[in-house]
């Protein structure tokens, strides 16, 4: 791990910086790095670290207690789809502009300290979930549509934030999209089962309750943005 952190620089994403923001435990650290990815799974294939590669092209290290989630920095989804559009000079807005919602949206380099937290600063300041790019190019690009629901619902009925109405029409949008292919409830429990965080809130009674009101209030054109659940 030195050796990676010491040939190419490393940024740390989302959730750990979030959670030494707020002064709490992290189970797992995501982290690109200005690596080659053939390059950066050669140095860990050298390394004595338990691994494998996630359904991101990335690449997970499974410590004792602690995982970790690497990808070269080619291969963020963002800058692999253009989604965004890469500028060394601007990396780090790069980067936190890459996030898919504003609740994940903090990036730190570890070797300079420089930080940019301006889309989590929005989530905590208007208590409100977004996506942070606009184009729908963007939003059908990203592979993570079941946790990006089931993502929506548990910060919504854990911290109790409204959700704006660019993304509740994405979520109505991917629950069409997901019940065209699957039978939805069996489709989300088997996604719900892999976050054991979100099963400490909700059950999936509670996801396809949150489900029919979104469709309800996207249908209806309700002129609230809130969705807030009595779990």
């Amino acid at each position: 791990m030195m050796n990676l952190l010491v040939i190419g620089t490393a940024y740390v994403i989302g959730g750990f910086v979030r959670d030494a923001i707020n002064k709490m435990r992290s189970r797992d650290l995501d982290m690109i790095v200005s690596l080659p990815h053939q390059e950066l799974e050669n140095l860990i294939k050298n390394s004595s670290l338990k691994y494998s590669i996630n359904r991101m092209s990335g690449i997970k290290i499974e410590l004792s207690s602690f995982e970790v989630d690497i990808w070269s920095i080619d291969n963020n989804w963002a800058f692999r789809n253009s989604v965004v559009k890469r500028n060394e000079d601007y990396i780090l807005d790069n980067i936190s502009d890459g996030c898919f919602y504003n609740y994940d949206g903090l990036v730190i380099n570890i070797h300079t300290n420089n930080f940019r937290s301006n889309h989590y600063n929005d989530f905590v300041n208007e208590r409100k979930l977004n996506i942070i790019q606009k184009s729908k190019y963007y939003k059908a690009k990203n592979p993570t549509i079941e946790a990006n629901l089931l993502r929506a619902i548990y910060l919504n009925s854990f911290y109790g934030v409204d959700i704006d109405p660019n993304c509740m029409s994405y979520l109505n949008k991917i629950i069409n999209q997901i019940g065209d292919k699957f039978d939805i409830q069996t489709r989300l429990d088997i996604y719900l089962n892999k976050y054991s965080k979100y099963q400490k809130i909700l059950t999936i009674e509670d996801v396809m309750d949150a489900v029919r009101l979104i469709q309800y209030i996207h249908n209806n054109r309700e002129p609230s943005n809130q969705i807030k659940f009595d779990f």
